[in-house]
């Protein structure tokens, strides 16, 4: 015997069964899409607080190291006052890093030793300093490693007190290379103590970009100088003529010596330089044919 109203029942309670298993796989399917999305919210909210709190650290610290480096420069502060940094590598090219007086030292009270035991030449002139520059002999460097000879430095004064640089040498293959600068007086009192850098204008409010170039000897009539660092890792002969006399060049091993460098580092920088004959001048060229006119015939 058979109900049909039973039956009815029977297939509506399957039904609303069936619809509610398939609203509740919906619903947890929902929540789980819900909880996703809010945690990548609350991901991207902390993102972005984070890089907003690191980009106001950025900003103070760019703030406190151009007025750092404002302060310096007008004011002529001693290198001592400020923080010292090692010399980055980057955009500047491995002439410019080598002769920049280069790499700084980490800022530790035993740098800060080093460097107040090293003693400067009382006075430099800027202008008289200025010109060309033949680099005689210097500490071994991989600054320098490209460069096989004529390595030179020109320095130029600018109008704001400060000097452009301009560093060449030659490579093995005969190439030149080159890198333009700009130096600072890191000490008005003596004048001997500069800041170099080799990076574009806008990078100069950073600053491990900066590098000491101390002039520790200087010829009474600024024909040779000897410039190295603080810490006695680097140190350059310079010349205003590509040779000096054997004694000349001692004197200035013997001036670094008694400043506590370990000379026997010293290697010698070639200058092998193309000296016009005069006979075959043009000027000569002249005065022999006049010469000649002037003999009887």
């Amino acid at each position: 015997m058979k109900f049909p109203d039973l039956d009815r029942l029977n297939d509506q309670i399957r039904a609303s069964e069936a619809r509610i298993v398939a609203l509740d796989e919906r619903l947890t399917l929902e929540t789980a899409s819900l909880r996703s999305r809010f945690r990548l919210r609350i991901a991207r909210q902390l993102r972005i607080v984070g890089g907003m709190a690191a980009g106001v650290t950025l900003l103070q610290l760019f703030l406190k190291s151009r007025a750092r480096y404002r302060a310096e420069r007008r004011h002529a502060a001693g290198p001592l006052e400020a923080l010292v940094y090692s010399l980055a590598p980057v955009l500047t090219s491995s002439l410019g890093k080598h002769m920049t007086a280069l790499l700084l030292a980490f800022g530790a009270p035993a740098a800060a030793n080093a460097a107040a035991q090293l003693e400067t030449v009382s006075h430099v002139d800027l202008e008289r300093y200025a010109g060309e520059w033949y680099e005689l002999a210097r500490f071994p460097m991989r600054f320098e490693r490209k460069c096989d000879r004529n390595v030179t430095a020109h320095y130029l004064p600018l109008p704001d007190g400060g000097l452009q640089v301009l560093n060449s040498c030659r490579r093995a293959d005969g190439r030149r290379e080159e890198a333009t600068g700009y130096a600072y007086v890191a000490d008005g009192a003596t004048n001997a103590k500069l800041k170099v850098t080799f990076v574009p204008d806008w990078l100069h409010w950073v600053p491990f970009v900066w590098a000491d170039y101390w002039i520790i000897d200087l010829a009474d009539d600024y024909s040779t100088a000897v410039v190295a660092t603080p810490k006695r890792d680097y140190l350059w002969l310079l010349s205003r003529t590509p040779e000096v006399a054997p004694e000349v060049y001692q004197r200035m091993v013997n001036a670094a010596e008694m400043k506590g460098f370990d000379v026997s580092r010293l290697i010698r920088t070639p200058q092998i330089h193309s000296r016009p004959d005069p006979a075959q001048s043009p000027a000569a060229a002249a005065a022999g044919a006049e010469v000649a006119a002037a003999q009887p015939g």
